[in-house]
């Protein structure tokens, strides 16, 4: 997984030019791997779409682009060696001049639609499918947000007995697909200082300090990649 694209987690920062300083500091450290019955989730962010999105630390990724169409792929574990991924999820983006209902054809077309139903990811409506190929045998997941002409989305397609098997992974990725909007981030002020940040609600602050005219606020992003050794690494 990349961790160097460029970030959607832009921060607003004021400071005054009374001799306070202000450090804000991001470090790349890390911290202290779980244990290894539970398959760590990982967190993947994308700037140029400022989107993210929570999966297994396990699950092989890659990206594309097709037509205007931006695609990132997550697939699960091969079940043999050299066989094809029995789940995979692919995040996807591009522009749309066309309603969520009328975009997801494309994927709908031809199978068996058993629900669907209105969503909504800060602020922005969408909607999700849930369907199955004419035969069974495959189990799909859709997800489309308009976020102001363009659609953001997911999609997922599973082997019939696999699909139950990671159910519970899958419903972890569509609750943190992520619409990363800097505007909508709760702000932390620090009013001696005259400055404010921008955090994501993610983000978790793990160190705050200030004397002698100087404020360190440390803020750790949630998990980004687990290292061979097993720890987590975080920005």
């Amino acid at each position: 997984m990349s961790t160097t694209s460029s970030s959607p987690r832009k921060r607003r920062t004021t400071a005054s030019s009374s001799g306070a300083s202000v450090l804000l500091a991001a470090l790349l450290a890390a911290g202290c791997g779980g244990g290894r019955g539970k398959e760590t989730l990982v967190t993947y962010f994308n700037g140029d779409h400022a989107v993210s999105l929570r999966h297994p630390a396990g699950w092989r990724s890659d990206q594309a682009e097709q037509d205007g169409v931006w695609y990132r792929y997550f697939l699960a574990p091969p079940r043999t060696a050299g066989g094809q991924a029995p789940v995979s999820v692919t995040l996807l983006a591009a522009a749309m001049a066309v309603p969520v209902e009328q975009y997801a054809q494309t994927y709908l077309a031809g199978n068996a639609v058993g629900s669907t139903q209105a969503e909504e990811r800060q602020g922005v409506a969408g909607r999700s499918w849930v369907f199955a190929s004419p035969d069974g045998t495959k189990r799909y997941r859709l997800l489309l947000l308009a976020p102001g002409g363009r659609v953001v989305g997911l999609y997922s397609q599973a082997d019939a007995g696999a699909e139950a098997e990671h159910a519970a992974v899958l419903d972890e990725m569509w609750r943190s697909l992520t619409l990363e909007r800097p505007d909508r981030y709760p702000v932390k002020e620090w009013k001696d200082q005259k400055a404010s940040l921008g955090i994501p609600d993610s983000w978790r602050e793990t160190r705050h300090f200030s004397g002698g005219g100087t404020l360190l606020a440390q803020y750790v992003s949630p998990t980004l990649a687990v290292d061979r050794g097993g720890q987590t690494v975080h920005a």
